[in-house]
């Protein structure tokens, strides 16, 4: 297949772009400002996908320790993602429609093998730098695209994409703990059963 003109130029750019990034060591002072300073909510999205995704593939193995299932099935990801971060994760917050174009998002750190969710990275969970690289790497390659034209390029990204996980329900109070939270046990259905439930007021608990 023939390239266009100019395509092998610009790949040749984004590779070079891809390593003058990677090789920063400190990303809060680049050119005495964050390496970060120019972002915009998607990409803060971004590298927030991205540790996460990377940190449910190492939470799965850690759980699992069993070699006969390395990694998450694709069919599962919302399954353990929800598990794990307490929240949904939907494509379409990030302007994609399945998890296969989501992952394409953030191929630097997802990977798939016959549907088996996995990533090319051997960073530490610790290392955030490296997140940060890799998404600073794809927004100056993305602002490039946009600038010569290239509008497949822009992103579609909703706020929504950075919700915070839900807050887990409070344990239920043992009947005899429903006076002192304030609640009064209903004795029996009926005339007068439960008028006061909830008077007084269960705040739950902080996460």
């Amino acid at each position: 297949e023939e390239k266009k003109e100019g395509e092998g130029e610009v790949v040749v750019k984004e590779e070079e772009t891809k390593a003058d990034i990677m090789t920063v060591e400190d990303i809060l002072n680049v050119d005495g400002a964050p390496i970060f300073k120019e972002w915009e909510m998607e990409d803060w999205a971004l590298v927030q996908l991205r540790y996460e995704l990377f940190l449910m593939q190492v939470a799965f193995k850690k759980d699992v320790n069993d070699e006969e299932h390395p990694g998450i099935h694709e069919s599962n990801i919302g399954f353990y993602y929800s598990k794990y971060f307490r929240k949904q994760l939907n494509p379409k917050f990030f302007g994609v429609e399945t998890i296969a174009e989501l992952s394409a998002l953030v191929a630097d750190t997802v990977k798939w093998d016959a549907e088996i969710f996995g990533t090319p990275l051997t960073c530490e969970a610790s290392d955030l730098a490296m997140f940060t690289r890799l998404t600073e790497s794809c927004r100056r390659i993305r602002q490039r695209r946009l600038a010569a034209g290239d509008e497949t390029a822009r992103l579609k990204i909703e706020q929504l994409a950075l919700q915070q996980p839900v807050a887990a329900a409070p344990p239920l109070p043992v009947v005899g703990d429903f006076q002192k939270g304030g609640m009064v046990a209903p004795p029996r259905y009926g005339k007068g059963g439960g008028k006061n439930w909830g008077k007084g007021g269960h705040k739950g608990g902080k996460w």
